[in-house]
């Protein structure tokens, strides 16, 4: 067929040549043939009109295991590189990358997968990508560039992620480039970014135990953060988080960090109210003392008291023993001019069977005292400290609180060192 294409060309009968020609690819309709007719078209007839038809026709008219070729699309985009049609090149090219996910952002699924890929087509997608690396580089603007670098990325990460899907580290670092891309770039946008980010959450540790999903929880925060802070959408934000406490197995264990950021979300959206009902879940199903500050410190800072003082008394009852809350609670006392509540909360504490850091706590109250200027309940306390332990620090502290003005003066304090 060739050979008989070939003599009416030399023979001057072009028309007569292209006739034999489409009577060859009506015979054998395959990739094989139409290429063979584009190119005799471009370098034996001179049309290039008609060559690029024969192209497009190859992609539009034969069958799907025929038209999706790499070596197809190479052709086709070499052609119109040649001919300066660099634009019609770049489609070409990416509607290359997209049919057989080349560097895509999100790999297939198993139903757009191919069935069978022969070894010899897979490594011609390859060499069609770099080609396209190689044609940006050579005639894409910056953006261009860029985004050859982004699709080169994608390519490794979705690599990467493919044969560990629970690899965390990589995702952060995937999220994190198409964030940048996002902002520099077309070739990513924020929908580009959360399905990483809701494909990088999807990936739910297959273990119970804490470790392991410690780095795990930090894909929501940044995923919440990039929605609040990038996107602006405190909404988002907020179900992002509420779907994250959804996933945390609380039975086994929970983190209080979550329960805060979600709660803060809801404070700045001005929804008080749903912020109490997640630190009141959170005190239900965490009751960690990070929780409980936190709810503390937001009240305070509203001004609900009464409020701080029902969670101070929901703290102390879920941790008798922390002598620092304790201590917080009755400066808080003492800050709103409260002096019986402050020092019938230390006379409370003082008197648990078990305290952490009992020392800071007797500290605290006996300095409370020295304060109010009420000597005779601080040597009361010390006195009663002294029944408990004999710490030489605890006498040293006593004397010199005798020879201050407030205690009975000299004589008293080298009685208490003879002591």
């Amino acid at each position: 067929w060739m050979s008989y294409a070939r003599f009416e060309t030399r023979c001057g009968n072009l028309d007569r040549a292209e006739a034999v020609m489409r009577r060859y690819v009506n015979t054998y309709p395959s990739a094989k043939a139409f290429l063979k007719f584009a190119k005799w078209a471009e370098y034996e007839a001179k049309h290039l009109e008609l060559a690029r038809t024969i192209y497009e026709a190859t992609l539009s008219e034969l069958e799907p295991e025929e038209s999706r070729q790499a070596r197809v699309f190479q052709r086709f985009a070499n052609f119109e590189e040649r001919h300066g049609e660099y634009e019609r090149a770049r489609v070409i090219y990416q509607h290359a990358l997209k049919l057989f996910h080349l560097g895509s952002v999100k790999p297939p699924t198993a139903e757009e997968e191919e069935e069978d890929v022969p070894e010899w087509e897979q490594q011609r997608r390859e060499e069609l990508y770099k080609s396209y690396l190689v044609f940006e580089k050579k005639h894409g603007d910056r953006q261009g560039i860029e985004n050859v670098v982004w699709t080169k990325q994608r390519a490794q990460y979705n690599q990467r992620l493919e044969q560990n899907p629970h690899d965390y580290d990589t995702w952060f670092e995937y999220a994190k480039m198409e964030e940048e891309a996002a902002l520099s770039s077309d070739s990513s946008t924020a929908d580009t970014v959360r399905d990483v980010y809701e494909r990088a959450v999807a990936q739910i540790p297959p273990s119970k135990e804490k470790d392991h999903w410690r780095r795990y929880i930090y894909l929501w925060i940044y995923y919440a953060v990039y929605e609040e802070l990038t996107n602006k959408d405190l909404d988002r934000a907020a179900q992002i988080y509420e779907t994250c406490l959804k996933v945390i197995p609380h039975k086994q264990f929970t983190f209080a960090k979550i329960w805060i950021y979600a709660a803060k979300v809801h404070v700045r959206q001005k929804n008080l109210a749903a912020a109490r009902k997640l630190f009141g879940r959170a005190i239900g199903l965490c009751g960690k003392e990070q929780i409980f500050t936190e709810y503390i410190a937001l009240e305070s800072s509203l001004g609900e008291m009464d409020r701080c003082r029902a969670i101070y008394n929901n703290y102390l009852k879920t941790m008798p023993h922390h002598g620092q809350a304790w201590t917080k609670y009755a400066e808080m006392e003492k800050a709103l001019g409260e002096t019986e509540r402050c020092r019938a909360i230390y006379e409370l504490a003082v008197n648990q069977a078990a305290l952490d850091m009992p020392e800071v706590l007797w500290k605290a109250y006996i300095d409370f005292e020295i304060e109010e200027g009420e000597g005779n309940h601080a040597r009361k306390l010390y006195e009663r400290l002294l029944e408990r332990t004999s710490h030489v620090k605890v006498w040293i502290s006593y004397a010199q609180f005798e020879a201050s003005e407030i205690g009975h003066g000299m004589e008293t304090a080298r009685k208490t060192f003879e002591k």
